[in-house]
């Protein structure tokens, strides 16, 4: 079983390699790592200005938001119709 120390720098390797991936991959990487490393960190590493991810994590949020309700309005809806 690797130690945390083992983990965390294997971690910071994979992140570190994903400098070359496309912007969403980056923002993703971002995403899954916060609790472990600093964003800023990471948007350094990565070459990605920390405005872009927040910018581009509300955005997404909000898209969640809208299809969350989207599907509430189809499912009452369908409700509706068949009772």
């Amino acid at each position: 079983m690797p130690t945390r120390n083992e983990t965390n720098s294997w971690r910071w390797k994979w992140i570190c390699e994903s400098c070359s991936a496309d912007h969403g991959t980056k923002i993703e990487i971002i995403q899954q790592n916060q609790h472990l490393y600093s964003v800023s960190a990471m948007c350094n590493v990565l070459q990605i200005a920390r405005s872009t991810f927040y910018y581009e994590t509300s955005v997404s949020v909000e898209k969640e938001r809208q299809k969350a309700r989207a599907e509430q309005e189809l499912k009452d809806e369908i409700w509706a119709i068949f009772h």
